[in-house]
């Protein structure tokens, strides 16, 4: 006599609901990664709405945080090159270098004043160094602003308390999540050794001590030159 116990029945049952489950999750990575890819060629912030309307839809979460996203390079230091990997989308490369330079500049400058850069402050710098109402062919309010776009600078305002004079208004920038991810402190160090021709020990020690780095490297292995950040990827 045989008893039909239904156990093959289940099993295949379940192997389609896991194959299915994987399929699902594969589907959602896929488009995710679509998503990230499409937002860092833009230098378009990765924002947790977009993942919702692009990727996520039904499965998406709460809202919780900021909201916002930078892509983050895990490929070998040796692969991190802009002759393997190119940078995003540029309307040329003289502008991309022009682009490149300055906000590396900007994010440098308010790095070395601890994080923090008052906006008139900003304009001297800027005024010394002739950039202070164009950068290339374009103002130099519109590079600031797409800066602020891209994520390599934020722009707080204080505005005084009611009934307080408007004239109070205090206006700073600060290093964004971009510049930190794809310039860095090495990155700045390599900056400036690129500008000064290489560093000495009395200017990497004021580096260091403007930039916080309290570690024992030595200039030649902190200061990495720029075009090895990920944006030159």
């Amino acid at each position: 006599m045989e008893i039909d116990t239904g156990w093959g029945d289940s099993d295949s049952g379940n192997n389609d609901e896991t194959q299915t489950g994987q399929s699902a999750d594969a589907q959602l990575a896929k488009k995710l990664v679509r998503y990230a890819l499409a937002c860092d060629f833009s230098r378009t912030p990765i924002r947790r709405d977009g993942i919702k309307e692009r990727a996520l839809k039904s499965n998406s979460q709460p809202k919780i945080g900021s909201g916002a996203y930078i892509l983050t390079s895990t490929l070998p230091e040796k692969y991190r090159s802009a002759a393997i990997l190119t940078p995003s989308m540029i309307p040329s490369p003289d502008d991309e270098a022009t682009y490149v330079g300055f906000y590396t500049m900007v994010v440098a400058l308010i790095m070395l004043n601890n994080g923090e850069l008052g906006d008139q402050k900003l304009k001297n710098y800027l005024l010394r160094m002739n950039a202070d109402r164009n950068v290339s062919n374009e103002k130099t309010e519109v590079t600031l602003k797409k800066m602020e776009k891209h994520g390599y600078v934020m722009r707080k305002v204080e505005r005084p308390s009611l009934g307080q004079d408007s004239e109070q208004t205090t206006t700073t920038w600060h290093v964004g999540p971009r510049a930190k991810e794809e310039i860095g402190v090495e990155g700045i160090m390599g900056f400036i050794s690129e500008v000064y021709g290489g560093l000495n020990e009395k200017l990497e020690s004021k580096l260091k001590a403007s930039l916080g780095i309290k570690d024992g490297r030595g200039a030649q292995d902190a200061a990495q030159p720029v075009a090895s950040s990920s944006r030159q990827e």
